[in-house]
């Protein structure tokens, strides 16, 4: 770390400047997503440890695709390995430690962080976008459906959607798959709206709603002052969550209330000018090219002795794991371009329908098109590819084929079977039977 010192508008003296290299901004990321070895522990990941990383990521995102598995399980397995799934569903469905919202997009996020999330609750339609306003003015002319939809949630709840009558008096048009879907709109908005919450998954998939106001005592009450507090407070999260971050990817990553710009950018001044959060360069990243670099003031002394907590891993990451969630972000830190293809045509992918990037040290140096077959509890292997100007080392390729297994062993397979892209030297180097 250096210290640059210049001097203000007035000629004075301003505080030293620190300045960072690509490699220590890097580490620092991976150990705040707590992507790197826990050499300490080969016990069976926790509740507790489950609890650690969402403390820390802060949210798990939700996506549908099941090629592999689930999004949100792919995350926590990257970090913790072979855990006990079920922790996380009685985190969710039991304590409710847990519960589904959104974050920048639908989540897994701490029950605590309740008092932030209803700021989002709260502006949710007085957000500036066409699509908002689009969505409000149709809630506002189907309180019939809205109101039908909480009398069944009171007297019957938790029901799934397929449970309920469409007493809409205007269809959602939409050219997508929610065309006239009215039900599922009105539910989706009501949930937006803090009104009801997801009780429960069937099979961990069809979601069961239930009346948010029927499960209060699981979550804290308000404990900010005033919205503003609460975006503070959102950013921080954020910024804490990825080490270094300009203004706009802390606005991004997390904020769970208002994303209007122009306030979000207001309290990062605010921030920066109480010192609460501590400006700073990357050397290999032109600050002209990203606007101003920003690390928290707690993690300040972290710089200084990164390598006592740097424990280097090899791991597989989900296409939406919090680490390049960011595709901007992933290109400069990782010099790595992120690609999801699950919507291309076939014959136009480059790399697969689903592809995990390879996490190693603190490098992406390539990814994999793996799929879960569950009928026959085989992982197949479509193919395997390296980044350009990564060396194919012995140590690499062990890496490697160790984290495949260790995940076929999390999705129960006892079999890995390798397709016709994958070399001859990863065919040797997999195992066949787990």
């Amino acid at each position: 770390m250096q210290l640059q010192r210049g001097t203000n508008s007035s000629g004075g003296p301003t505080r030293p400047k620190t300045i960072i290299s690509l490699e220590k901004a890097r580490k620092l990321n991976l150990i705040k997503q707590h992507l790197v070895s826990d050499r300490s522990s080969s016990n069976k990941p926790t509740r507790r440890d489950i609890l650690n990383v969402l403390k820390s990521i802060r949210y798990l995102q939700i996506d549908p695709t099941n090629i592999v598995c689930k999004s949100h399980l792919l995350v926590l397995w990257s970090r913790l390995g072979n855990y006990d799934q079920k922790l996380l569903e009685d985190m969710l469905w039991k304590d409710r430690t847990l519960f589904e919202y959104w974050a920048h997009g639908a989540a897994i996020g701490l029950s605590e962080d309740y008092p932030l999330f209803k700021l989002g609750m709260k502006t949710i339609v007085s957000d500036i976008t066409t699509y908002q306003k689009r969505a409000e003015d149709w809630y506002k002319s189907n309180k019939k459906l809205a109101e039908y939809i909480e009398n069944e949630l009171s007297n019957r709840g938790p029901l799934a959607s397929n449970e309920f009558e469409d007493e809409s008096e205007k269809s959602w048009k939409s050219s997508g798959w929610s065309n006239e879907r009215n039900v599922g709109k009105m539910l989706e908005i009501l949930h937006k709206r803090g009104e009801i919450l997801v009780h429960s998954r069937q099979n961990g998939g069809q979601k069961k709603w239930d009346l948010f106001a029927k499960y209060l005592e699981f979550f804290p009450k308000d404990e900010y002052s005033n919205d503003e507090e609460m975006i503070g407070r959102g950013l921080e999260i954020s910024l804490r969550a990825m080490g270094v971050a300009t203004a706009l990817q802390i606005r991004d990553y997390f904020q769970p209330g208002s994303r209007l710009t122009a306030t979000v950018l207001n309290v990062i001044s605010k921030m920066k000018n109480k010192g609460e959060i501590i400006p700073l360069e990357i050397s290999e990243i032109p600050t002209g090219r990203t606007g101003e670099w920003f690390i928290h003031r707690e993690d300040m002394k972290l710089l200084d002795i990164l390598e006592r907590y740097w424990k280097p891993k090899t791991t597989l990451l989900s296409p939406f794991d919090n680490l390049i969630y960011d595709r901007v972000r992933t290109s400069y830190f990782f010099d790595f371009k992120a690609i999801f293809e699950a919507y291309v045509p076939k014959d136009k992918r480059i790399y697969g329908y689903y592809v995990l990037p390879i996490l190693h040290d603190d490098k992406l140096v390539g990814r994999i098109d793996p799929e879960m077959d569950r009928s026959n509890r085989v992982l197949r292997i479509n193919s395997i590819h390296l980044e350009k100007g990564v060396s194919e080392t012995s140590e690499l390729t062990d890496a490697i084929a160790n984290s495949i297994k260790e995940l076929a062993v999390f999705l129960g397979a006892v079999r890995i079977e390798t397709g016709e892209r994958v070399g001859s030297k990863w065919k040797r180097t997999l195992p066949d039977v787990i």
